[in-house]
């Protein structure tokens, strides 16, 4: 729990610090009809994110973008009540995640961030990760409300500090 509090802390910082710079076109507000900030809709099925947080899938969501075909789409939530969050696209193979490099490279421009098989387009709404393991060859592509996530952060880091008092 304590690593994934400070990952996602040092992720919400970074943004929060560097995307008052960085924006880039087509910058989304949401997912396909999902907006951030909106509820589950009705034909969402309940699962847990690889996080811990609550998330869903939709069974008769479309898997693909483009040529890019994926495997799992995950709508994570956040809050009471719930916001949606991120959307994150599971992948498998170095084909999709050269289509999906391309794809977004079209629809939001040159990446302001760039590693050797990661992509990151910063903005001021919106971050979005492309990342892919050549060991696993699978990866994913995430589209994350900064505002929501900082959101998250600093309300687990609340509950961390709420749960260590006892123990002093």
């Amino acid at each position: 729990m304590k690593k994934k509090v400070m990952l996602l802390t040092l992720i919400v910082s970074t943004f929060l610090l560097i995307s008052a710079g960085f924006t880039f076109q087509n910058e989304p507000d949401g997912f396909r009809e999902l907006k951030w900030g909106d509820p589950p809709t009705e034909d969402m099925i309940y699962r847990v994110t690889a996080l811990g947080e609550r998330g869903y899938t939709r069974p008769d969501d479309k898997m693909y973008v483009g040529n890019a075909q994926f495997y799992l789409i995950v709508y994570a939530f956040h809050g009471e009540p719930e916001k949606f969050m991120a959307a994150i696209l599971y992948f498998k193979g170095e084909k999709n995640f050269n289509l999906l490099e391309t794809i977004c490279r079209g629809k939001f421009g040159e990446e302001t961030e760039k590693g050797f098989y990661d992509f990151i387009w910063m903005g001021q709404k919106s971050t979005i990760f492309l990342r892919y393991d050549i060991v696993k060859k699978q990866g994913d592509l995430s589209l994350i409300s900064i505002q929501i996530l900082a959101e998250k952060v600093k309300i687990d880091k609340q509950k961390e500090i709420e749960k260590s008092k006892e123990d002093w």
